[in-house]
């Protein structure tokens, strides 16, 4: 029942602030200290963006997520190097047992997966000066490899597409409790 009025304080909250809207299904507690948490590269896609700035974004979430809120990370070195082994002799898309197999050999209990999005023309940055960008990150149970959360924010800003990816980031790691 805590947890309950937590989430809808939360999701009145988000819909009146225009903060990131937090949905979990479940009883998820990313705090657990036998929780142990895997971020993988974030997907990319639209203008402006690399595969830089894409890792960049799953560096600064790991970072946030175990500095502001104390939850157990493993090491993004140690996820790819397992992931650079791992895309060598498989498929692009994850099936659910990779995300077991994945979570096995990190010992993680969740990953994260990642997607940026930006939209808008040139043109209308070329008048406007200004980044629009999607972001959405999952949270997968690698027990299960069911979908277990998902948060998703929009931002735009006349800031750089890397200082409006890092604000966005680090606003919907702080929701991530």
């Amino acid at each position: 029942m805590k947890i309950f009025f937590l989430m809808l304080s939360v999701y009145i909250i988000a819909c009146a602030s225009n903060i990131p809207k937090v949905q979990y299904k479940g009883n998820l507690s990313l705090t657990d200290s036998l929780s142990t948490i895997a971020v993988l590269d974030f997907e990319y896609n639209g203008q402006f963006l690399t595969k830089k700035i894409a890792k960049t974004a799953a560096d600064i979430l790991s970072e946030d997520l175990f500095v502001k809120n104390r939850i157990n990370i493993i090491d993004r070195s140690m996820v790819n190097e397992y992931l650079d082994r791992y895309k060598s002799t498989k498929r692009e898309k994850f099936s659910k047992t990779d995300f077991q197999n994945i979570g096995n050999e990190l010992n993680a209990t969740y990953l994260i997966l990642g997607t940026i999005q930006s939209y808008g023309s040139i043109e209308e940055y070329h008048e406007s000066h200004t980044n629009k960008i999607n972001v959405t990150i999952r949270i997968i149970s690698t027990a299960t490899a069911e979908v277990v959360g998902i948060i998703k924010h929009s931002g735009k800003s006349k800031r750089t597409m890397d200082e409006l990816i890092r604000k966005v980031i680090e606003e919907m790691a702080f929701y991530m409790i």
